[in-house]
């Protein structure tokens, strides 16, 4: 009998060894390697209306909820190919449990600052942002913890995490401010609440830009210098957020022209030249007191500054 507890008690515990691995553990402070195949960051998490691409040019292509009453879960990788052949996103797999429910996640990749898209590979080499999202329903309970498994070049991991604890981190500067790279800088000035924005140096006749009735802007001027050897578009330059008392405004740019005597929506800014611009949205009059902050996208940096 006593032979017969031995062998009973070694069952019980081999399987618990095999096991014991279980999935590796996905690090939210520093970079995650799939060996040979890919390097992975995770950026933030949130809930939201819709994913859209970091500067807002013209049309564009966004993603929001396919069902009314609905929304996003979002969770933003960086991934760098380490491998010899191209990642597709197809090729990842991930999966949320949510509130006790599984959704297989739908996969965005930022192509571009201005292009997001739903296929598409990465590059050997290159480094992109990709969006996990689920959809759910708007009740379901977003404040417990949330598990997130992916699977790439078929190696498991796994993330149990909070939203409130993956916020974006935001990077909050001040009037004087440089945003720079190789090819532009971009300084802050001050931001101005007004119903008319006019060019500097105006004519007889001019292009200036006015509010609609019960409307004002919130304008962020900026100082833009092409330091590069290329000319820049405005256009697709920068990208900006208004939110006022938290509530998102989507921002777009106003530039002088080169003889700042006019405004403009687009512009081309040879190298060496040094441009005035606005980064404006327009909001209700009646909410022109409440705290309001200003978010700047340029070249892969968010900083944030408020009024």
């Amino acid at each position: 009998m006593k032979k017969i507890k031995l062998l009973c008690a070694l069952f019980l515990i081999l399987p618990l060894v095999a096991c014991g691995g279980g999935k590796e553990k996905i690090n939210v402070k520093e970079k995650n390697t799939v060996k040979e195949y890919m390097n992975y960051e995770i950026l933030y998490s949130e809930r939201t209306t819709k994913i859209e691409p970091r500067i807002l040019n013209g049309y564009y292509t966004y993603y929001k909820a396919k069902k009314t009453g609905n929304i996003l879960v979002d969770l933003v990788m960086k991934i760098e190919n380490i491998s010899d052949k191209e990642i597709s996103l197809n090729d990842l797999k991930a999966v949320f449990k949510i509130d006790d429910n599984e959704y297989a996640a739908t996969k965005i990749l930022e192509k571009s600052d201005t292009t997001l898209s739903a296929g598409g590979s990465i590059a050997t080499k290159e480094t992109k942002i990709v969006h996990m999202y689920a959809e759910v329903d708007l009740k379901t309970n977003l404040t417990n913890e949330i598990q997130f498994n992916l699977t790439a070049n078929e190696k498991e991991a796994e993330l149990i995490y909070k939203i409130s604890d993956l916020k974006p981190q935001k990077n909050y500067q001040k009037s004087g401010y440089t945003l720079k790279d190789e090819n532009a800088e971009i300084t802050f000035k001050k931001i101005k609440i007004t119903d008319t924005l006019n060019p500097s140096k105006p004519s007889s006749f001019y292009r200036y830009y006015k509010t609609s009735n019960n409307k004002t802007f919130v304008a962020l001027e900026v100082s833009i210098k092409n330091i590069g050897k290329e000319s820049l578009s405005s256009s697709k330059l920068l990208g900006t957020k208004i939110f006022v008392d938290g509530v998102q405004h989507n921002g777009e740019i106003i530039i002088e022209d080169e003889k700042q005597a006019n405004l403009t929506t687009t512009s081309t800014i040879k190298a060496g030249e040094k441009r005035k611009a606005y980064l404006v949205a327009e909001i209700a009059s009646k909410d022109k007191s409440k705290p309001i902050e200003v978010s700047v996208y340029y070249a892969g940096q968010d900083v944030y500054i408020k009024k």
